[in-house]
Protein backbone atom coordinates (compact mmCIF):
# COMPACT_ATOMS: atom_id res chain seq x y z
CA UNK A 1 0.00 0.00 0.00
CA UNK A 2 1.55 3.28 -0.83
CA UNK A 3 1.82 6.04 1.80
CA UNK A 4 -0.75 8.32 -0.40
CA UNK A 5 -3.22 5.59 0.04
CA UNK A 6 -2.43 5.21 3.43
CA UNK A 7 -2.95 8.46 3.93
CA UNK A 8 -6.25 9.01 2.35
CA UNK A 9 -7.56 6.24 4.56
CA UNK A 10 -6.38 7.72 7.37
CA UNK A 11 -7.91 10.90 6.83
CA UNK A 12 -11.51 10.57 9.05
CA UNK A 13 -14.37 12.74 7.83
CA UNK A 14 -13.26 14.97 5.53
CA UNK A 15 -10.66 15.89 8.45
CA UNK A 16 -6.78 16.43 6.61
CA UNK A 17 -3.65 16.76 8.50
CA UNK A 18 -1.22 19.30 7.47
CA UNK A 19 1.86 18.28 5.03
CA UNK A 20 4.04 18.82 8.11
CA UNK A 21 2.16 16.08 10.31
CA UNK A 22 2.35 13.63 7.48
CA UNK A 23 6.26 14.98 7.28
CA UNK A 24 6.24 13.38 10.90
CA UNK A 25 4.69 10.52 10.27
CA UNK A 26 5.89 9.46 7.35
CA UNK A 27 9.85 9.99 9.26
CA UNK A 28 8.96 8.87 12.25
CA UNK A 29 6.87 5.31 11.58
CA UNK A 30 8.98 4.37 8.55
CA UNK A 31 6.53 3.56 5.83
CA UNK A 32 4.90 1.08 8.51
CA UNK A 33 1.35 0.69 7.69
CA UNK A 34 0.32 -0.58 11.02
CA UNK A 35 2.71 1.73 13.01
CA UNK A 36 1.05 4.38 10.89
CA UNK A 37 -2.84 3.56 11.84
CA UNK A 38 -1.52 3.32 15.45
CA UNK A 39 -0.26 6.55 15.48
CA UNK A 40 -3.27 7.97 13.42
CA UNK A 41 -5.39 6.69 16.12
CA UNK A 42 -3.52 7.56 19.21
CA UNK A 43 -3.34 11.31 17.11
CA UNK A 44 -7.00 11.61 17.02
CA UNK A 45 -7.85 10.21 20.60
CA UNK A 46 -5.03 12.89 21.85
CA UNK A 47 -6.61 15.41 19.90
CA UNK A 48 -9.99 14.58 21.33
CA UNK A 49 -8.50 14.13 25.16
CA UNK A 50 -7.11 17.88 24.03
CA UNK A 51 -10.42 19.27 22.30
CA UNK A 52 -12.53 17.99 25.60
CA UNK A 53 -10.33 17.85 28.38
CA UNK A 54 -10.68 16.85 31.82
CA UNK A 55 -10.52 19.21 35.08
CA UNK A 56 -6.31 18.91 35.21
CA UNK A 57 -5.64 19.53 31.76
CA UNK A 58 -8.77 22.00 30.94
CA UNK A 59 -6.74 24.18 33.90
CA UNK A 60 -3.26 23.38 31.86
CA UNK A 61 -4.82 24.53 28.54
CA UNK A 62 -6.55 27.39 29.59
CA UNK A 63 -4.42 28.90 31.69
CA UNK A 64 -1.38 27.81 29.50
CA UNK A 65 0.09 28.43 26.13
CA UNK A 66 -1.81 26.22 24.43
CA UNK A 67 -4.72 28.22 24.36
CA UNK A 68 -2.66 30.94 22.30
CA UNK A 69 -1.08 28.36 19.56
CA UNK A 70 -3.38 28.00 16.28
CA UNK A 71 -4.70 23.75 16.06
CA UNK A 72 -1.99 23.17 13.01
CA UNK A 73 0.76 24.27 15.38
CA UNK A 74 -0.76 22.18 18.32
CA UNK A 75 -1.36 19.47 15.95
CA UNK A 76 2.41 19.00 14.81
CA UNK A 77 3.75 19.56 18.45
CA UNK A 78 1.33 16.66 19.25
CA UNK A 79 2.50 14.72 16.11
CA UNK A 80 6.17 15.23 16.97
CA UNK A 81 5.42 13.67 20.87
CA UNK A 82 3.30 11.00 19.58
CA UNK A 83 6.53 10.06 17.44
CA UNK A 84 8.37 10.37 20.59
CA UNK A 85 6.14 8.09 21.99
CA UNK A 86 6.15 5.14 19.51
CA UNK A 87 9.58 5.48 17.89
CA UNK A 88 11.88 7.21 20.73
CA UNK A 89 10.65 5.95 23.19
CA UNK A 90 13.31 6.92 25.85
CA UNK A 91 13.18 10.76 24.76
CA UNK A 92 9.95 10.36 25.06
CA UNK A 93 10.49 9.11 29.01
CA UNK A 94 12.67 11.53 29.53
CA UNK A 95 10.83 14.55 28.27
CA UNK A 96 8.21 13.55 31.42
CA UNK A 97 10.82 14.62 33.44
CA UNK A 98 12.54 17.45 31.92
CA UNK A 99 9.73 19.04 28.98
CA UNK A 100 11.88 22.08 28.39
CA UNK A 101 14.80 19.61 26.82
CA UNK A 102 12.70 19.27 23.59
CA UNK A 103 13.19 23.27 22.80
CA UNK A 104 16.80 23.09 24.31
CA UNK A 105 18.16 20.44 22.16
CA UNK A 106 16.31 22.32 18.91
CA UNK A 107 17.53 25.38 19.26
CA UNK A 108 21.05 25.10 21.10
CA UNK A 109 22.17 21.96 19.11
CA UNK A 110 19.99 21.55 16.00
CA UNK A 111 19.62 25.39 14.89
CA UNK A 112 23.58 26.23 16.49
CA UNK A 113 25.65 26.78 12.83
CA UNK A 114 28.81 26.67 14.73
CA UNK A 115 29.93 22.78 15.03
CA UNK A 116 32.34 23.34 17.92
CA UNK A 117 29.57 24.82 19.38
CA UNK A 118 27.10 22.21 19.27
CA UNK A 119 29.45 19.70 20.49
CA UNK A 120 30.49 21.47 23.68
CA UNK A 121 26.44 21.97 23.95
CA UNK A 122 26.23 18.21 23.84
CA UNK A 123 29.30 17.45 26.42
CA UNK A 124 27.36 19.23 28.88
CA UNK A 125 24.53 17.48 28.61
CA UNK A 126 25.02 13.67 28.88
CA UNK A 127 21.47 12.38 28.10
CA UNK A 128 20.97 14.77 25.10
CA UNK A 129 24.55 13.77 23.98
CA UNK A 130 23.04 10.01 24.33
CA UNK A 131 19.83 10.75 22.19
CA UNK A 132 21.38 12.57 19.67
CA UNK A 133 24.35 10.02 18.91
CA UNK A 134 20.98 7.94 17.88
CA UNK A 135 21.22 8.55 14.04
CA UNK A 136 17.99 7.66 13.49
CA UNK A 137 16.45 10.26 16.41
CA UNK A 138 19.20 12.89 15.18
CA UNK A 139 17.93 12.60 11.52
CA UNK A 140 14.47 12.91 12.46
CA UNK A 141 14.90 15.76 14.83
CA UNK A 142 16.87 17.80 12.15
CA UNK A 143 14.00 17.14 9.42
CA UNK A 144 11.30 18.34 10.98
CA UNK A 145 12.59 21.06 13.26
CA UNK A 146 12.52 25.30 12.17
CA UNK A 147 15.82 24.41 10.91
CA UNK A 148 15.04 22.57 7.60
CA UNK A 149 11.38 23.80 7.08
CA UNK A 150 10.42 27.60 7.72
CA UNK A 151 6.68 25.88 7.33
CA UNK A 152 7.57 23.53 10.61
CA UNK A 153 7.17 26.01 14.06
CA UNK A 154 9.79 26.08 16.25
CA UNK A 155 9.94 23.76 19.54
CA UNK A 156 6.98 24.18 22.52
CA UNK A 157 8.19 25.88 25.67
CA UNK A 158 7.86 23.34 28.45
CA UNK A 159 4.20 23.96 29.46
CA UNK A 160 3.37 23.47 26.02
CA UNK A 161 5.03 19.96 25.76
CA UNK A 162 3.62 19.37 29.50
CA UNK A 163 0.02 19.44 28.20
CA UNK A 164 0.78 17.56 25.38
CA UNK A 165 2.25 14.61 27.56
CA UNK A 166 -0.62 15.01 29.66
CA UNK A 167 -3.09 13.76 26.63
CA UNK A 168 -0.89 11.53 25.23
CA UNK A 169 -0.24 9.37 28.76
CA UNK A 170 -3.56 8.22 27.92
CA UNK A 171 -2.05 6.37 24.82
CA UNK A 172 -0.12 3.37 26.16
CA UNK A 173 1.85 2.11 23.34
CA UNK A 174 2.85 -1.20 23.29
CA UNK A 175 5.43 -3.01 21.92
CA UNK A 176 5.66 -4.37 18.15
Amino acid sequence: MTFKKLQALLEKDGETLSEEVWNVIRLSMGGNPRKTKRFANSFYLSGCFLNHPNQDLQEKVQNGSLSRISQERQSFYLAKILAFQMSFPDFYQHLRHHPGDWRYLEEEVILQKDATKREQTLKGTVKLSEFWADASFRDFMSKTSKSTSQNNPPAPSYDIVEALLDATSLVTETPS
